[in-house]
């Protein structure tokens, strides 16, 4: 006799069998209404359960070699799920662009041709960033001028090209007056305001100033030349009286150390100039938080770190650590050890011996930065940034 569980089911598939129309249009309605909750269930236990994920991966690979609209639909439908969850899921974020960044590279290293591509839509993008947004621009434009100065102090062949460059256009562009009247200009304004091409922002109030304003500083101004004038020929008359030279001479005696004079103040101020900058860039790339570490020092001054000659003995006593004692110290034919590598110097003869160098690169097994010298390093650059020219 039948068992009640098999008489149910006949029962069952009898009465499918008589209304098979109406349970399909029943179960299509209700798929249709409750689709978003039915295809995340079903992907749910897919996930939990392995056997059911490989059956799915290889029925639709069957099928996506089978079918070519279905390997379309697939595709779309990936790129749709994928954009989702990128927005979505933070994890999922950060792992699809650690796997597109290893993905790049391999392809950078292997394939010539998107090599090339890349390197086309990095330019174009570079460009329109460069054009669009002003932080990534001076961003761009320090990182390219801490490059160049890497550059120029590493490799020589590329100091080499750079001044020659600078040399060919220098003497492309002597003839053209405009530039040269532009030069004449730029100078005069990194002289009396240099902090303008330094930082980005003037010092200097950006108000204008009224008529009245205006008269009053013009004023200033002259009342000051007008003293300087006087006291410049009173010493002029007073050289001239207790020397008996010619005033001709002593006027160009005093013209030639005004010029000497202002040359030497100009180079103070670029030089001045040039430190803020290192000492900005050191500041932004230090922790605030913090105190900072060897790693993040190093990295602070872009990896160069020399010894020079008038620097070390300050610190004979307390910045070098013991060489281990398998380490071997190279010996030259005189009998002299030499610890640290020597820095050839750029302007250095072929024939010139080893007592002319006079930096060398520090070694990381024996220079010890303790935590003083990096916040003795770290309050100079903040005194340096403190600091303003005098007018």
């Amino acid at each position: 006799m039948p068992s009640k569980a098999y008489q149910k089911r006949q029962r069952r598939k009898k009465q499918y069998s008589e209304n098979s129309a109406v349970v399909k249009s029943t179960a299509r309605e209700y798929y249709e209404k409750f689709k978003p909750k039915i295809t995340r269930r079903i992907l749910d236990k897919r996930k939990s359960e392995r056997a059911k994920v490989r059956r799915h991966c290889a029925s639709v690979k069957k099928k996506i070699a089978r079918d070519c609209n279905y390997k379309e639909t697939n595709r779309t439908r990936a790129l749709k799920t994928t954009r989702c969850r990128l927005e979505e899921n933070v994890e999922y974020r950060e792992r699809n662009r650690q796997r597109a960044l290893s993905n790049t590279r391999r392809r950078l290293v292997k394939n010539p041709d998107y090599k090339e591509r890349n390197r086309q839509v990095a330019s174009v993008n570079t460009s329109r960033r460069l054009k669009e947004n002003p932080e990534y621009k001076e961003n761009h434009r320090r990182a390219c001028l801490v490059n160049t100065r890497r550059s120029l102090e590493v490799n020589e062949s590329y100091a080499t090209r750079n001044r020659q460059n600078a040399a060919n256009r220098h003497k492309r562009l002597s003839g053209n007056r405009s530039y040269m009247e532009y030069h004449r200009r730029v100078s005069y304004a990194r002289r009396n305001d240099y902090s303008l091409h330094t930082t980005g922002t003037c010092t200097k109030s950006g108000r204008t100033l009224s008529d009245k304003q205006q008269y009053w500083v013009k004023r200033s101004r002259m009342i000051a030349q007008s003293r300087k004038r006087r006291l410049e020929f009173a010493l002029q008359k007073k050289m001239i009286k207790e020397s008996g030279v010619s005033s001709l001479d002593v006027k160009m005696l005093f013209r030639k150390a005004q010029k000497c004079v202002g040359q030497g103040f100009s180079k103070l101020k670029r030089l001045h100039a040039y430190m803020k900058d290192k000492a900005s860039a050191y500041c932004d790339q230090l922790p605030q938080d913090q105190p900072a570490t060897e790693a993040q020092f190093t990295e602070a001054v872009d990896g160069v770190r020399h010894h020079t000659d008038s620097s070390e003995p300050y610190f004979w006593d307390t910045g070098y650590n013991t060489l281990p004692e398998d380490h071997v110290v190279a010996v030259d034919f005189s009998g002299k050890a030499h610890v640290f590598e020597p820095i050839s110097s750029k302007s250095s003869l072929p024939g010139s011996s080893v007592d002319d160098v006079k930096r060398w690169h520090c070694n990381l097994q024996i220079c010890k930065v303790t935590q003083d010298i990096t916040d003795g390093v770290t309050e100079l650059m903040n005194c340096i940034l403190t600091i303003q020219p005098s007018k």
